[in-house]
């Protein structure tokens, strides 16, 4: 076998030990579980208002805290104004029930927030 053949399969085999070990250690790291949170209108919201027409900088305050965190990891309004939808990443369901219980605007009851634990399944790497 002559050397740069050998020298080109050493690589390969280096570049799949690599993706091995990569692999075991997203998997280690990923200890963490994936939720959706839905934020929608609470029985103090205002009446006549939707999230368009609310000053919602409480909720964005918040959730900025977390994003800065490490914790959120997508937030977005609905094109209607109809609610909030979270992608987030926490170790416990208590961590998350807690940041809800914590949330300003959860605590004034201007908004509820329903919780989905999700497995993902494709998952983009940045």
């Amino acid at each position: 076998m002559s050397s740069q053949l050998q020298d080109t399969l050493n690589m390969d085999s280096s570049v799949e030990r690599f993706n091995e070990i990569e692999l075991r250690s997203r998997e280690q790291k990923s200890l963490r579980q994936l939720y959706f949170i839905l934020f929608t209108l609470g029985e103090n919201f205002p009446a006549h208002k939707s999230f368009v027409s609310f000053d919602t900088s409480i909720h964005e305050k918040y959730i900025h805290q977390a994003y800065l965190a490490g914790k959120v990891l997508a937030a977005a309004l609905f094109e209607n104004g109809g609610g909030f939808i979270l992608m987030m990443e926490a170790e416990t369901d208590y961590e998350i029930h807690k940041f809800i219980r914590e949330h300003p605007e959860v605590q004034a009851k201007r908004l509820q927030a329903k919780i989905k634990l999700c497995k993902p399944v494709f998952w983009k790497m940045f």
